[in-house]
């Protein structure tokens, strides 16, 4: 074997070691809301900063801006709410294609942060626009 063979031996092993620890998460991704829609305050508090303070969680600046836009988008659309929960619900397709994009890929555990978050949100207007101030929060804590 030479050191070719090595290193790239090296880098397949190291890829597969992310891969293994991004699916390890320090945050149960649920909770999001108290009993009255409103965004909980440990997810405010402590729970944003420990998700994003693992760098394999979080989407790039420019990603994770353009998704906090789209909630922001959404939050400020004239129409029905019937309009507004579909788009909400797009969310979720929205991220699956952005984690299979081969240039722009986000990365697993945002994925999963997302879809539960809308999972969660439901059909509720109240707790989509709690989940807009948790999204400023992953854009002001984002450390990429």
């Amino acid at each position: 074997m030479n050191n070719n063979d090595r290193g790239n031996r090296s880098n397949q092993s190291n890829y597969r070691n992310r891969d293994n620890y991004n699916n390890q998460l320090r945050v149960e991704l649920n909770n999001f809301f108290d009993n009255n829609g409103n965004i909980s305050v440990d997810w405010i508090d402590k729970k944003i900063k420990d998700f994003v303070s693992d760098r394999h969680n979080c989407p790039s600046k420019t990603q994770i801006r353009n998704f906090y836009q789209e909630f922001l988008r959404i939050q400020s659309m004239p129409g029905d709410d019937a309009q507004k929960i579909v788009m909400i619900k797009m969310l979720k397709a929205k991220v699956k294609y952005k984690e299979k994009s081969s240039q722009d890929k986000v990365p697993h555990n945002f994925v999963m942060f997302i879809e539960n978050l809308v999972n969660e949100i439901g059909d509720n207007l109240k707790k989509f626009n709690s989940a807009c101030l948790l999204m400023e929060a992953f854009v002001a804590y984002n450390p990429n």
